[in-house]
């Protein structure tokens, strides 16, 4: 027999959206002074405009509206599995904000891609 999981029971998420995340706790928490020069990190205040920035953002939220209802290990393991992780691969010198400075935005461009040989992903049962 199936469940349902009635909807009293499902846990409210305490930020609305990953924007209200990012504003009321990545950003203050994860504060640092950028600056043009900064050859160790990159943060770019546009990173809505940044399709992994969103993807990677995205899922640590919701890694954080989960794991912050463990009152035990929750917020160690959110940090060791999922912030530090996140944070790394976004701020790194080669990462997503690789050429974005604080005063500018500049995007990368989509990895290059060869087609795939035909027939290469066709479903092989009938």
């Amino acid at each position: 027999p199936r469940y349902r999981v009635s909807e009293q029971a499902k846990p409210v998420n305490f930020y609305p959206d990953v924007a209200a995340f990012v504003a009321g706790f990545l950003a203050p928490t994860f504060a640092r002074e950028w600056h043009d020069q900064d050859t160790e990190r990159r943060w770019c205040s546009s990173w809505w405009l940044h399709t992994e920035a969103i993807v990677r953002i995205e899922a640590l939220w919701k890694a954080w509206e989960t794991l912050r209802l463990d009152q035990g290990t929750g917020a160690s393991t959110w940090l060791r599995d999922h912030a530090d992780p996140t944070m790394h691969a976004l701020t790194h010198p080669a990462g997503t904000f690789a050429r974005c400075k604080p005063t500018r935005h500049h995007t990368l461009p989509s990895l290059v891609l060869d087609p795939p040989p035909p027939g290469l992903f066709d479903d092989p049962t009938p």
